[in-house]
C-alpha cells in the first residue's frame, strides 16, 4: 500500500518522460536520446510508474549512473516493470514489480516484487544483448502511432552516461524491443502465461 511519503516521493519526480529539444544528443552507441512518447500514452506510463514505485529514469539522466527500465503494459494481465540498475558495473542489480489488476487499470498496489543482484552470466548475457541489438537504436518498422484496443504496450527506457532514451512498442514480435524485453521479462523468474 502506499504511504502518504511514498505518494510524495513519486509527486516529487513525477517527470517521468520530459525532454526538452535541445537536450537531444547523441550518445556513444549511435542513438538518439529524446522521447516521442505520445502525451496519452506517457500519462498511462507516468501512473503506472508512480504506482509501482519507481523511480524517474529521465530525472536520473541529470545525475550519475546507468539503468534499464522495461515496462510492460498488457491489456489482460498484471502490468510489470523491470529495471537493471548499474549494468556497467561489476554489480547490477534487478529491481521487478508486478501490479495487481489488468494493465494497471484501478491498479493501487504492488502484488509482487524482486530485488536481487544479477549473476554475472545473466549481466553479461543482458550486455551481449544490449551491444547486438540496441533497442533505442531504430532497427525495426518505425511506429506507425496506430494503437491496438487490445494488446500490450512495451515502454524501454534507458539512461547511460547521462543521456537518457526512451522507446515504446504495441505488441512487438520480433526486434531489438522485443528480444530486449523478453530478456528482462525472464530475469524475474515469473512465469507468465502468455507474452504478447
Amino acid at each position: 500500500m502506499l504511504t502518504a511519503l511514498s505518494m510524495l516521493a513519486i509527486a516529487a519526480q513525477a517527470d517521468y518522460f520530459s525532454v526538452r529539444p535541445d537536450d537531444r544528443k547523441p550518445d556513444f552507441a549511435g542513438a538518439k536520446s529524446g522521447n516521442d512518447l505520445a502525451p496519452s500514452r506517457a500519462e498511462n506510463y507516468r501512473q503506472l510508474l508512480g504506482v509501482a514505485e519507481e523511480p524517474s529514469l529521465y530525472q536520473r539522466s541529470l545525475r550519475v549512473g546507468d539503468a534499464i527500465r522495461l515496462t510492460w503494459l498488457p491489456t489482460f494481465h498484471p502490468a510489470v516493470t523491470v529495471r537493471v540498475e548499474a549494468l556497467s558495473s561489476p554489480r547490477p542489480r534487478l529491481i521487478a514489480r508486478r501490479l495487481e489488476g489488468r494493465a494497471g487499470f484501478a491498479t493501487s498496489a504492488v502484488a509482487g516484487r524482486v530485488n536481487r543482484p544479477l549473476t554475472p552470466g545473466e549481466a553479461t548475457a543482458l550486455r551481449a544483448l544490449l551491444v547486438a541489438g540496441n533497442p533505442f537504436i531504430q532497427q525495426e518498422a518505425p511506429d506507425t502511432g496506430v494503437r491496438m484496443s487490445d494488446g500490450s504496450g512495451w515502454l524501454i527506457e534507458g539512461v547511460s552516461g547521462g543521456v537518457y532514451h526512451v522507446i515504446e512498442r504495441s505488441n512487438p514480435d520480433v526486434g531489438p524491443v522485443h528480444a530486449t524485453g523478453m530478456a528482462m521479462l525472464r530475469l524475474t523468474g515469473w512465469k507468465f502465461a502468455n507474452i504478447y
